[in-house]
């Protein structure tokens, strides 16, 4: 079966050449690095052990995964010592801290800022202290700062319509105003 995939006849195998030939049951390569095979060998072996580390630790992870067993630490080679990475501390950053009105007040008069920090803080409180209704607030000095920077933007009454002071209402048609009804 193997010649047929080989693309081989038994002759060709059987046939003596320079470059390899029988006796009796054993092959023999001419030019074979017969120093290097111990090394060959050395480094398969070790790729054996190291692939049955791999899957043996993949075993641990699916069990542990789906609750089979208790997680237990491989066998350890004896051929290989393991290179253990530094230990690393984890980095954390400081987590985020609402400020009290007195906070932001004092803030706000150390700044310059002359607007009331109560609404502010109310605001940011019916928001749950998300920036744009979304990412949650890391700083809150930053957000007064901008608060302060487009103040302008959202002026107390800029989302209605306000008429001049001596505008009279406009009516709709048919409506008798207030003023000019006789009772």
């Amino acid at each position: 079966m193997w010649q047929q995939v080989a693309g081989v006849t038994l002759a060709e195998v059987q046939r003596q050449t320079e470059l390899w030939h029988w006796d009796t049951t054993a092959l023999h390569v001419s030019f074979y690095p017969v120093d290097q095979e111990s090394v060959v060998m050395a480094k398969r072996k070790g790729g054996k052990t190291r692939a049955a580390q791999v899957e043996a630790e993949r075993v641990k992870e699916r069990n542990v995964k789906e609750g089979k067993g208790k997680e237990r630490t491989p066998a350890k080679s004896p051929t290989k010592s393991p290179t253990k990475s530094p230990a690393r501390t984890p980095v954390s950053s400081p987590r985020f801290a609402p400020p009290t009105l007195d906070e932001l007040t004092a803030y706000c008069q150390e700044k310059g800022f002359m607007w009331d920090a109560t609404g502010f803080i109310d605001h940011y409180i019916s928001n749950g202290w998300k920036v744009g209704g979304k990412t949650p607030m890391k700083d809150w000095k930053a957000a007064a700062r901008n608060w302060e920077r487009r103040k302008s933007d959202f002026g107390s009454n800029s989302r209605q319509q306000q008429l001049p002071q001596n505008a009279a209402p406009h009516w709709p048609a048919g409506y008798i105003a207030p003023e000019t009804t006789d009772f």
